[in-house]
């Protein structure tokens, strides 16, 4: 019995050595298994630079290592690095079939299935499939807002879907989204986060139209990034934004300025999808300044990076610059064939917004290789398309474009009519910017109203504080029982303690019904300041409408007048209305009187460019005449204009010249509008119309402690010899200068009575000098 139980004990001992030994190898084995998978991503990482055939085969290697030590953490590790290898491929197919798989993966954790999904949304981006990016992104929000330390990552999942949501041209549903994203970035924290949905928003309002919201976005995400030290790829994307709004307006050198930056910090970066659109926006920024071989040079290096990142959305945006560049070279075949090209890939990925800009571009080219049918066509489906994505500034833009199309083939009913429907947008866009004004004045009169009733309540609030004193100070003179003598010096001091405290209340009563008579006024002042501002938008709206309908109104009673029907009576009598308000007569008599000129010498084409000259100078008037204040280089472009239209009237009697320093900054300068031009007609009628010969007029602008120097130039007759020559004639008397001269005394900083216009007789001609008050500010 007792070698029975010996040998049991001892048969026990042995399996328990063997199971032991057995653990120990299973355990070694895994053990060489990771080390074995972990060397072979490192190498991998290291060849995928030069060697991207090794870079897979040693991947390969790890994922068969991987398989057989059935580790679900190595299988996620080497499928992320495979499909990350083939997205860097552009192999866009094969990368979403590797992240796909970890999503498939039994066991695999919910963390790395979320980022799956997010890696498999943004490769449906980069193929333009919008729909199944936004679905990858939900289904990663879903599962990263289930995990409570995965709140920043849900938050970033639904920041993807406000940008697919805008990709797709839903702005309203992509703005929304976007307003939600900053404020859960807000609350948790995540400073960097929030500057990419600051980013993202300001792009929603670009695409919008609303230009000044999608520049405070925008500099408030770069502020916070360069605050922060944040990533250097989202400092180059946000930079290129800023340049994108800049350039959508016109403000090239603001544009090129932001290009600039992200193209420095972007060389540290080497992002080649931010360095494509860098390229192209490059050539679209030397384009504008007319360098259209520079140009050109951006864009087929733009072109090369998009074809090899094989971006649709991106080579869309690159042939259409192409075919502008071409279009401004005259090269007619190469143009049409690349805003084609551009059409057929925008169209596939369903780019509306893209579209839209190249059916304008094409029906300019068909206009200028003389296919009017095809300009027609492409206008009209511009228009169509802008009205799909709800952009009423690009609508009204399109119908004047179509318009002044019209009036060039002599279609001038139908022009009228496309001019009064850009002129309804017109009036809807100015209604709808008041609006955004009154509810700008009335939250600010809230905030202050909420200011002001804190301001009550913390007085209350000391007034309270008094009589708790008060009482305090009674039960402790209450406790002073010893002595009667000291106890009535307490009483005395107490009453007298009191006394100043209903004095002190008395004051608090008196700021308080201060402070309501005080809201109650800047109530008033607010109502008075609407319907002011409400009549001023109205009689501006109807004086520019009279304006711009002159141009179009002096063609149709033309052709009107040789059918002798008796829409040519309608016609006329409109006509009349119009000519009998007082804004320079005499121009607008030369400035139609050249119209008919060329149209009745057949010249459509110079016709035509006169009217839109004139349609333009018109509509910068309108602009200009209802702000207070303008930049200088509005006023520029505007008296540009203005005086090509003279010299077109006056068959180029005059040359005309603008003298600024280097250093200004035209942008940031801001005055008052209108100002300069009864000068510079002045010259034109008085100094230059009565010479034999050529005349000149110069303007020259410079800074004088708080005013602008304007100092315009002529080298007419002089006002003493024109009084020699014309002695008999009744004097003229310029309405503009006198109603200038007392805007300007109105404007002049308080204290300061300075003489604002000074004449001064030259040997040849006259030099007027203007000082106009400025300020300084974006």
């Amino acid at each position: 019995m007792r070698r029975f139980i010996i040998f049991t004990k001892t048969f026990i001992l042995t399996i328990h050595f063997l199971a032991a030994q057995k653990n120990e190898i299973r355990e070694s084995r895994s053990i060489d298994f990771q080390s074995g998978i972990s060397s072979l991503l490192l190498d991998a990482d290291a060849r995928q630079k030069h060697d991207m055939p090794g870079a897979h085969l040693l991947l390969d290697s790890a994922y068969k290592l991987a398989q057989n030590a059935n580790s679900i953490d190595d299988l996620v590790a080497v499928m992320n690095k495979k499909g990350l290898l083939f997205s860097k491929d552009r192999n866009y197919a094969e990368a979403s079939k590797w992240f796909e798989g970890i999503t498939k993966l039994p066991h695999s954790a919910p963390t790395s299935k979320a980022d799956a999904f997010n890696r498999m949304g943004a490769l449906s981006e980069y193929q333009d499939e919008i729909d199944q990016a936004i679905y990858y992104h939900q289904k990663a929000h879903d599962i990263n807002k289930s995990i409570p330390e995965r709140s920043v990552e849900a938050t970033i999942s639904k920041e993807k879907i406000a940008k697919c949501l805008m990709l797709k041209h839903n702005l309203q549903a992509s703005d929304s989204l976007y307003g939600i994203v900053i404020d859960e970035f807000e609350n948790i924290g995540a400073l960097e986060n929030k500057a990419s949905a600051l980013s993202g928003r300001g792009t929603v309002m670009r695409k919008a139209g609303k230009v000044n919201q999608a520049l405070t976005y925008s500099y408030e995400a770069l502020k916070i990034l360069y605050e922060i030290d944040g990533d250097k790829t989202q400092i180059v994307g946000s930079h290129i934004n800023i340049g994108n709004i800049y350039g959508s307006t016109g403000r090239i050198d603001n544009a090129k300025e932001h290009y600039l930056k992200a193209a420095a910090i972007n060389e540290q970066v080497g992002d080649e999808r931010k360095q494509a659109a860098l390229y192209n926006n490059m050539a679209i920024i030397f384009r504008m300044k007319e360098d259209l071989d520079s140009a050109m040079i951006f864009a087929l290096k733009a072109s090369e990076y998009n074809e090899l990142l094989k971006d649709k959305r991106a080579m869309g945006r690159t042939y259409e610059t192409i075919g502008a560049i071409a279009l401004g070279q005259k090269d007619f075949p190469a143009a049409e064939a690349y805003f084609l090209k551009s059409m057929k890939v925008r169209k596939e990925i369903g780019d509306h917004e893209g579209v839209l800009i190249l059916n304008n571009n094409l029906g300019v080219l068909y206009v200028e290789i003389d296919e009017p049918e095809k300009a027609r066509e492409n206008f009209k489906s511009a228009i169509n398309t802008a009205k799909k994505i709800g952009n009423k500034k690009v609508i009204q833009k399109y119908y004047e474009n179509m318009s002044a199309f019209e009036a060039l083939n002599g279609n001038f009913e139908t022009a009228l009519e496309l001019f009064r429907i850009a002129t309804f947008y017109n009036d809807t866009i100015q209604r709808e910017e008041y609006g955004e004004n009154v509810a700008r004045l009335e939250t600010e009169y809230q905030t202050l109203k909420k200011q002001r009733e804190i301001e009550l309540l913390s007085k209350e609030k000391s007034i309270q504080n008094l009589e708790l004193q008060k009482r305090q100070a009674e039960l402790n003179f209450a406790k002073v029982t010893n002595i009667e003598k000291e106890k009535s010096i307490a009483l005395l001091e107490l009453e007298n303690e009191n006394k100043q405290n209903q004095l002190k209340k008395s004051q608090l009563e008196i700021e308080k019904t201060s402070a309501e008579l005080e809201l109650s006024i800047a109530e008033k002042a607010l109502r008075e300041a609407e319907l002011e501002r409400m009549e001023s938008v109205r009689r501006n709206y109807l004086m520019g409408t009279a304006f711009m309908l002159i141009s179009l109104i002096a063609g149709v009673s033309f052709y009107s007048y040789r059918r002798k029907s008796k829409h040519t009576m309608a016609v006329i009598s409109l006509e009349n209305k119009l000519m009998r308000s007082q804004m320079k007569p005499h121009f607008l008599y030369n400035t139609l009187n050249s119209i008919n000129h060329f149209i009745i010498s057949n010249k459509n084409r110079e016709a035509s460019n006169l009217l839109i000259k004139f349609s333009k100078l018109i509509r910068s008037q309108l602009h200009n005449s209802i702000h207070d204040e303008v930049s200088l280089e509005t006023e520029i472009q505007t008296l540009k204009t203005y005086m090509d239209l003279e010299r077109e009237t006056y068959e180029n009697k005059f040359d005309f010249e603008i003298s600024i320093p280097p250093d200004m900054d035209t942008e940031e300068i801001l005055l008052p509008p209108l100002v300069i031009q009864p000068f510079l007609e002045n010259a034109i009628i008085h100094g230059i119309k009565p010479l034999d010969n050529k005349g000149k007029i110069t303007l020259s602008i410079s800074k004088l402690d708080n005013f602008l120097k304007c100092e315009i130039v002529d080298n007419g007759v002089g006002r003493q010899r024109k009084k020699s020559i014309q002695p008999k004639e009744k004097k003229h008397e310029s309405v503009g200068l006198s109603i200038t001269e007392s805007r300007l005394k109105l404007v002049n900083p308080k204290g300061q009575k300075i003489e604002n216009i000074k004449f001064f007789d030259l040997p040849q001609g006259t030099k007027v000098e203007v000082l106009i008050p400025f300020k300084e500010g974006f």
